[in-house]
Formats: structure tokens, C-alpha cells, sequence
């Protein structure tokens, strides 16, 4: 996927095919060919010793237990509205 988007910033056409048997495919023409493989090349190089890279997120339930601090936060706040009596009212 990532070599497709490689293609599409050069304005290489492409389109990508899934075979059960072999798996995916990325396709460009014939006159495409070598410009294609010299454009996959230079990124395959420039991105060699990327550190960057993170696991694929897996599906399932996922829980950020830091956002129930937020959420007392948030909750703390309107109870300190509510209760101060020397508000000014605008209405």
C-alpha cells in the first residue's frame, strides 16, 4: 500500500489487484514499468532505517484509562461553577 501511494505522488498510474492465490499485486503499465521500479527504489532507500514504524493497531476493546482523569477534571470544574455563590449573573 504505501509503494502505491509512492506511485500515485509521482503520477505514475497503478491500480492494485488481489489474487487468492498469490495475494496482492500492485500493477502499473508496461511504459510505466521502469520509472515505477526507479520510483520504489529511492523511497525502499530513503526509508531504510526508518524507526518510526509501529505495530499495526489490532482490533479489539481498547481503553485509554488517562481520559477518566480528564473526565474528573472536566467534572471537578463544573461542580466548582455550581457551587460558587458570588457568581456574577448577566442576565
Amino acid at each position: 500500500m504505501e509503494w502505491s501511494l509512492v506511485l500515485a505522488s509521482q503520477g505514475i498510474e497503478h491500480w492494485i489487484d488481489h489474487d487468492h492465490t498469490t495475494g496482492w499485486m500492485l500493477s502499473v503499465t508496461e511504459a510505466d514499468h521502469d520509472q515505477a521500479l526507479a520510483q520504489i527504489g529511492q523511497y525502499r532507500l530513503e526509508n531504510r532505517h526508518w524507526r518510526w514504524r509501529q505495530p499495526v493497531f489490532q482490533p479489539g476493546m481498547f481503553f485509554d484509562w488517562g481520559c477518566l482523569g480528564w473526565v474528573g477534571l472536566i467534572l471537578f470544574f463544573f461542580w466548582l461553577s455550581e457551587t460558587r455563590t458570588d457568581s456574577v449573573c448577566w442576565a
